[in-house]
């Protein structure tokens, strides 16, 4: 029997509330965390009107982004991982949009196995699943390390401190047991840092923008395909690690499904169509740019109508004279 892909599932969380703490975006104290699938929000833009899948929201805060780093000369590969000072009205979106969508998972996106330094257990990302198992060899405790990538975009991996990087992700205090990677409690405590979310955000906003085939196989290949079985049946999905990796397979699939990324002719916005010649994000930015290209071709409509309109009165004079 063959094994069909029924659908793909991305089951990420996304805390009620975020805020900018220590120089991460973390959850705020008392929030709770929620489960959504993006790619529910995904299938949902498709049957929409002029709908836009969820990474266009990520692309065009970047593109936002980049206008206020072109203002301050800040640069993503002469930063030496100090991240920019943002505008309050620039965190507040960066805020706002995390709210909406959750982290962007760099953690689990860039690291495929870590050991926990408070025990001598290990876990390892397999199969689109943590899956927990003893250090071996055995060491002592304080000698944990991770398997991580160094480069988001890259596929090279090195190893590196696990302590050092639970710290950079998980707070200055470590728990006494690391939780599982994709546990609630964990993602409790997951905050990441702003500089690795803009060096994620750009990555990936860019690889899109430009179709950057190469880094966009980097982030999608981190998926896998889970099967199982349903009686005689064998059901077959695809899983996916982080917002990232799931946001670049949504890329690939509008591009194989005909859509192109266009630039909206009148406000600037960046916008998913499927018609090579639309060139407006709305009907109204449509109607607006009409309006505009009428009234510099007509200035005199200006004139005509600032001109007072006669009322009834000075018409009726006007007769009786």
């Amino acid at each position: 029997m063959v094994a069909r892909i029924r659908k793909r599932t991305c089951k990420w969380p996304r805390s009620s509330r975020y805020e900018f703490r220590d120089g991460r975006i973390a959850p705020a104290d008392g929030a709770k965390i929620h489960w959504y699938d993006p790619w529910s929000d995904y299938l949902r833009s498709k049957t929409e009107t002029r709908g836009q899948s969820p990474y266009m929201s990520l692309v065009a805060l970047v593109d936002c982004l980049k206008e206020e780093f072109r203002a301050t000369g800040w640069n993503l590969l002469e930063s030496a991982g100090v991240p920019p000072v943002l505008s309050e009205q620039t965190m507040s979106a960066v805020i706002a949009w995390t709210t909406e969508h959750g982290p962007l998972g760099v953690f689990s996106q860039t690291t495929p196995q870590i050991e926990d330094p408070a025990a001598g257990r290990a876990w390892t990302l397999a199969g689109g699943r943590w899956h927990q198992s003893q250090v071996w060899p055995a060491r002592p405790p304080q000698d944990g390390t991770c398997l991580m990538a160094p480069v988001l975009g890259g596929p090279d991996l090195e190893r590196r401190d696990s302590r050092a990087h639970l710290l950079r992700f998980l707070g200055p205090h470590l728990p006494a047991e690391m939780p599982a990677p994709d546990s609630e409690e964990f993602f409790a405590l997951y905050a990441e840092p702003l500089w690795d979310w803009i060096a994620a955000a750009m990555t990936t906003a860019e690889a899109i923008f430009e179709r950057d085939e190469d880094t966009l196989n980097v982030l999608a290949g981190a998926a896998a395909r889970v099967r199982r079985f349903e009686g005689e049946r064998v059901q077959s999905r695809i899983v996916f690690p982080s917002l990232l990796s799931a946001f670049a397979e949504m890329s690939f699939q509008d591009v194989e499904g005909g859509n192109r990324l266009g630039k909206c002719a009148f406000c600037g916005d960046l916008f998913i169509t499927d018609r090579k010649w639309t060139a407006f994000c709305s009907p109204r930015c449509a109607t607006k740019e009409r309006q505009r290209r009428f009234l510099e071709k007509n200035p005199a409509y200006y004139r005509r109508a600032a001109q007072p309109k006669a009322t009834a009165a000075s018409k009726r004079g006007k007769v009786k004279s």
